[in-house]
């Protein structure tokens, strides 16, 4: 009995000595997987990074691009608009045409020796 007893012993020690390595090692593979997946997901964040800036340089060329075809819009916009007053005969206006345009001048304080003729006393 006493060698099944010492057999025993050497086993128990044997294990001790494998679940303190398994100890030391189990921690040690941990951290290493962690840093593993920290490693994959910082690189898939730099991924995600230089797509959104991609993506955010071609909306800004783009953004360029539209706002330089709404100037040049806006501007023969408006040269039309001037050249359509330019074409418009110099009549006289009609009376209600000039009945607003002197209300217009009352409204805004006008003395009545200021105002044209057409407007009356």
């Amino acid at each position: 009995m006493n060698g099944i007893a010492a057999i025993g012993a050497k086993l128990s020690g044997a294990r001790s000595a494998l679940i303190a390595i398994a100890a030391l090692c189990l921690p040690t593979a941990y951290c290493k997987g962690r840093e593993d997946g920290t490693v994959k997901a910082d690189a898939a964040r730099a991924i995600a990074n230089v797509k959104a800036l991609q993506a955010d340089a071609a909306a800004t060329g783009l953004a360029a691009e539209e706002r330089v075809a709404d100037a040049l819009r806006i501007n023969q916009d408006e040269e039309e608009l001037i050249d359509a007053i330019a074409e418009e005969p110099d009549t006289v206006p009609d009376p209600v045409r000039v009945r607003l345009g002197c209300e217009r001048l009352r409204a805004q304080g006008t003395p009545a020796a200021d105002l044209p003729a057409p407007c009356g006393p």
